[in-house]
C-alpha cells in the first residue's frame, strides 16, 4: 500500500490548500486524506515551520553533506572521532 506524508501550514483561519501531482493512486481509487496538527517540540517552540522544512532520507543522501569530510586526514576512525567529539560536548558548560 502506497502512502504518502505531506506538512503543509494553515495560511488562512480553517482552510488548507494544496496542489498536488504525480501521485501513485489511479482515477477512482479510494484514498485516507487525515489532517492532524503537529505538536511543537520544545526544540522547535516559537521558529517558524518554513525555515526548517520537511526533508526525506533521499534529500539528505543527495545533499553535500554527505561526504562533506570524506578528504579530512586529520579524523583517521570516524566512529572514535565522533564518539570524542560527543564526550567533549557532554562535559561544555553553557
Amino acid at each position: 500500500m502506497a502512502s504518502i506524508q505531506m506538512d503543509t501550514i494553515v495560511e488562512k483561519d480553517g482552510v488548507i490548500s494544496m496542489k498536488v501531482s504525480g501521485l501513485p493512486f489511479k482515477k477512482g481509487q479510494e484514498v485516507n486524506v487525515t489532517f492532524k496538527a503537529k505538536e511543537k517540540s520544545a526544540q522547535t517552540k516559537g521558529k517558524s515551520s518554513t525555515k526548517y522544512p520537511f526533508s526525506s532520507a533521499g534529500r539528505l543522501r543527495n545533499s553535500p553533506l554527505i561526504g562533506m569530510w570524506e578528504n579530512r586526514t586529520d579524523i583517521g576512525d570516524s566512529v572514535d572521532f565522533a564518539r570524542k567529539l560527543r564526550e567533549r560536548a557532554e562535559k561544555r558548560q553553557g
